[in-house]
């Protein structure tokens, strides 16, 4: 049982409230008055009052808001409260922050147009809100302001000033100048015209600067407001004397009172004795629980732990090690498409300013290869056998069918095989042998390369990986291969026709003007070939070098 005296009618019917939420099927809480054997009066004019609003020290406050809001706090007079920054505040915080040192008149900001945070707390605390011009001011100015009017020294809980309490108290200093005079103004006219009211001077700069009244219309607001509170004040004393009344009667009834207390407790001690029993079945019940968890462990053994952990550990080991191998294959990707790009820089310089032309690769010829790289070859490219050895007209024809222009030869590889050669030549593919020369830097190639330009002579330069050739060179000296090939496919054509005359002839026409003697005037085959080449030269755009095209004609000759 617990006795407390000095407790108001209220404050009763509050703690019965609470007492009612707390007490469960355990226990039962009973808030009763205890009877006096006599009756006490207490001065009314010693009741305790409650703190208003409007008694509250009014303040300007700054705010920077952000990531880390500064928070700057002045009072009426011009005194720093407080200057702080802090990181992630919420608006719950910040208002807790301002509430602590008083009542908000202005919440000024250092940026136009005001930002939302600064315009909601200004709103929940019903202040003015007081932003620059629309010419901002600059770090620099901020700070030269604030160095101004601080004084001296500032309070030892405010500590060193940052950018952003800086930037808060810079935005309170000109909030608390700009009402200065507003301020000053009400003292005065208070002090002359009502000194009733110079207790009340807070609540009345807070009227004038947050509500925009004048200063006589606060003056008499707070006036009303004063006799209201006198006249609530009386009727409360009123009050009080009828309940100190009511409690006199039923002092009565003490004899009765104390018997319902006695009751009570003898109820009350009953419940503590079920509670007790209730604690130690719950101290039993734990200690069940722990026996049982410990059992569950026990079975639990010490080889499943060890297969699940050695499991696991199996696991993780494959999945870093299907990891490595993916990092692994990603660098080597890596690698190559790096080795592709300067390889495209570079190729792409030499083409455009150089005009050399980077030339297919194909490393051997056989049918595997060809179905290796064939998705890099398009028709009219130019490639390089590096090892045309080993080949055959089904080889060959598998190039042919990839519509290719010519096939160029190193002159030190081996030879191609004669069946190749042929299938080559019966569908008019040029096939060249080209000197290869091994380049080692850039300046290397140009330098051999002009030289070589200005004799028109095709050479295969090979430079980091790449096999390139002269544009130019490489399209004369194809076409008058690809002329030289169509000549001779004209003359065996021609060849074959008059063998196949013959033949008829043979068979039984014995028509003089039909037969055709056994030798070929070789003065008019040369004199057809001859025009078969002007027409080839005329269809490929080459200039009339006719003796160039007879000398190399005679050397392939000599050759076969």
């Amino acid at each position: 049982m617990f006795l407390i005296s000095g407790i108001k009618q209220e404050d009763i019917t509050e703690i019965r409230k609470i007492a009612k939420e707390l007490q469960n099927e355990l226990a039962r809480i009973t808030v009763e008055r205890v009877p006096r054997a006599k009756v006490q009066f207490t001065n009314l004019g010693f009741i305790p009052q409650k703190v208003h609003t409007e008694e509250l020290p009014n303040i300007f406050v700054g705010i920077d808001p952000g990531t880390t809001t500064g928070i700057a706090i002045i009072d009426s007079n011009g005194n720093i409260l407080n200057a702080i920054s802090r990181r992630e505040l919420g608006i719950s915080q910040i208002l807790q922050i301002i509430t602590e040192h008083g009542r908000a008149l202005v919440v000024a900001a250092d940026v136009n147009p005001v930002p939302q945070t600064v315009a909601k707390i200004a709103r929940k605390l019903g202040a003015k809100i007081q932003t620059p011009n629309t010419t901002l001011p600059s770090s620099t100015e901020k700070r030269q302001y604030v160095d101004e009017h601080l004084p001296d020294t500032l309070p030892p809980h405010i500590g060193r000033l940052d950018a952003h309490s800086r930037d808060a108290l810079f935005a309170a200093l000109k909030a608390y100048y700009h009402e200065k005079p507003t301020l000053v103004r009400i003292k005065k006219v208070i002090i002359q015209e009502f000194p009733e009211l110079k207790d009340h001077v807070n609540e009345i700069e807070a009227l004038v600067i947050r509500q925009g009244m004048s200063v006589h219309q606060a003056a008499r607001h707070v006036e009303k407001r004063l006799n209201q509170v006198r006249h609530q004040e009386r009727e409360k004393a009123i009050n009080v004397e009828s309940q100190l009344v009511k409690e006199v009667q039923e002092s009565v009834s003490i004899d009765k009172l104390q018997e319902q207390l006695r009751m009570k407790e003898q109820e009350n001690s009953m419940l503590r004795k079920e509670m007790e029993e209730l604690r130690e079945l719950v101290q039993e019940l734990r200690l069940e629980i722990n026996y049982l968890k410990r059992q569950l462990d026990k079975q639990f053994s010490s080889r499943t732990k060890e297969l699940y952990r050695t499991k696991r550990f199996k696991e993780q080991e494959r999945e870093i090690q299907k990891l490595k191998n993916i990092v692994k294959q990603l660098k080597i990707r890596i690698k190559r498409q790096r080795a592709t790009i300067r390889t495209l820089k570079q190729v792409s310089i030499l083409w455009e300013k150089y005009q050399f032309l980077p030339l297919k690769i194909l490393p051997a010829f056989s049918l595997h290869v060809i179905d290796r790289y064939k998705h890099q070859i398009f028709p009219n490219d130019v490639i390089v056998l590096l090892h045309p050895a080993g080949g055959g007209s089904k080889t060959a024809y598998e190039l042919v069918k990839l519509e290719i222009r010519a096939i160029l030869i190193p002159e030190d590889a081996p030879k191609l095989s004669d069946l190749a050669r042929e299938t080559f030549l019966e569908h008019a593919v040029p096939v060249i042998r080209v000197p290869l020369r091994e380049c080692q830097d850039l300046n290397e190639l140009l330098i051999d390369a002009g030289s070589l330009h200005k004799q028109n002579q095709l050479i295969i330069q090979h430079i980091h990986g790449m096999y390139l050739v002269s544009r130019q060179i490489l399209d004369k000296t194809v076409r008058l291969e690809e002329a030289r090939l169509q000549q001779e496919l004209r003359k065996r054509n021609d060849a074959l026709l008059l063998l196949e005359r013959k033949q008829r002839a043979q068979k039984g026409n014995n028509k003089k003007e039909d037969l055709l003697p056994d030798h070929v005037d070789e003065t008019v085959l040369e004199r057809l070939l001859q025009e078969h080449t002007k027409e080839f030269l005329e269809i490929y755009g080459l200039d009339d070098e006719t003796n160039t095209f007879e000398e190399t004609s005679n050397d392939e000759a000599e050759e076969e």
